[in-house]
């Protein structure tokens, strides 16, 4: 047994090798190269179609498969390499690529801070769209990320007109309740929210608040988030949402922020803001050690473990937020990054 398969065992705790789930005799192969086992032996990754001998992961292929089911297999292509880097999942036609990142070989013991930007950065200037699917959230948010997919792939068809819908101020629970059944970064407390509703049926929602970045605070106020109901589109929701924010609000700045992880800034685009092309490697904290706990382990905000959180939880004031995270046994994961959108309010600047 190779030392990397070694480690894997004791991380993941495993008493045997796990079993292919084809033949269900055979062990599952190891993949050197990924440091995790493949979902079938050696023998059938190269009889299954999907694996050509690149032994995917487990997530991989589901992920594969789904977009199989959307698209014709022949417009798909499998490890595409772009400027030396390797991109899981690539559709020429759409110059649009998926990517999935397992936890575990993607924190930055593994990974340097800046691979998933350069990533991204090799992607746009080939004209590449990239889309980077995180192991939890395809684990835990599932339904979430295959809209996303539907949408990025122009395949989704439940779609209404914001025309038909009504404006109305929902509740901070009700508010909190859409963001997690339909925002793949969940819900965020929102001074300000506003929703679209299709026959009584909230279907679209846009959150406002105040800046949480910057030294203007009190003169900038912030688009925390927007989404639609899964596996619905609503055709020009995004700019009335706004619009009507715009006429009752009276702003004269907004700033946001995009999530490159996902987002190409379309949207941002189409509501008449500006790119600051200020982009800042974002990251998380994620504990393996909490395996037992979890099925998944998951990645967590950083700002729940700033210094002044980690001081009111009780730990050293003299201790920098690495220094109390790393010893607690936490490693960073980074992604691509986030970059910053304004919007300035002519009219009343």
């Amino acid at each position: 047994m190779l030392w990397q398969e070694k480690m894997h065992f004791f991380y993941n705790q495993f008493k045997e090798r796990p079993k292919c789930k084809n033949c269900k005799s055979e062990d599952c192969h190891f993949m050197d190269s990924a440091h995790v086992y493949s979902k079938y032996c050696r023998t059938c990754c190269k009889e299954n179609p999907w694996m050509n001998g690149n032994y995917s992961s487990s997530p991989e292929i589901e992920i594969k498969e789904y977009i199989v089911s959307l698209l014709p297999k022949n417009t798909i292509v499998e490890k595409k390499y772009i400027g030396g880097h390797e991109l899981d999942i690539f559709i020429p036609s759409m110059n649009l690529a998926f990517e999935h990142n397992g936890l575990y070989y993607h924190d930055e013991y593994v990974r340097d801070h800046k691979y998933h930007f350069d990533k991204w950065k090799m992607c746009k200037e080939h004209g590449i769209k990239l889309m980077n699917i995180w192991g939890d959230d395809w684990y835990y948010k599932k339904k979430i990320v295959k809209s996303m997919i539907e949408n990025k792939l122009k395949k989704c068809v439940n779609k209404i007109y914001a025309r038909e819908c009504t404006i109305k101020n929902v509740s901070s629970k009700d508010s909190r309740d859409f963001l997690d059944k339909n925002h793949i970064q969940g819900k965020i407390d929102s001074s300000i929210r506003l929703g679209l509703y299709f026959k009584n049926r909230l279907v679209s929602l846009m959150t406002f608040g105040k800046q949480r970045f910057g030294k203007d605070k009190d003169n900038v106020c912030e688009l925390y988030r927007f989404c639609s109901e899964i596996n619905m589109i609503v055709i020009g929701g995004a700019s009335k949402l706004f619009s009507h924010f715009i006429k009752i609000y009276r702003p004269i700045k907004i700033e946001s922020y995009a999530n490159l992880d996902f987002s190409n800034g379309n949207v941002y685009e189409i509501l008449g803001f500006k790119s600051t092309n200020n982009i800042t490697i974002n990251y998380w904290w994620w504990n393996n050690n909490k395996r037992n706990l979890e099925e998944y382990v998951k990645r967590e905000n950083r700002g729940r473990y700033n210094k002044t959180n980690l001081i009111k939880e009780g730990f050293d004031y003299n201790m920098s937020e690495n220094m109390i995270m790393y010893n607690r046994g936490y490693k960073k994961i980074y992604g691509v990054g986030v970059l910053k959108y304004v919007w300035i309010n002519k009219k009343e600047g």
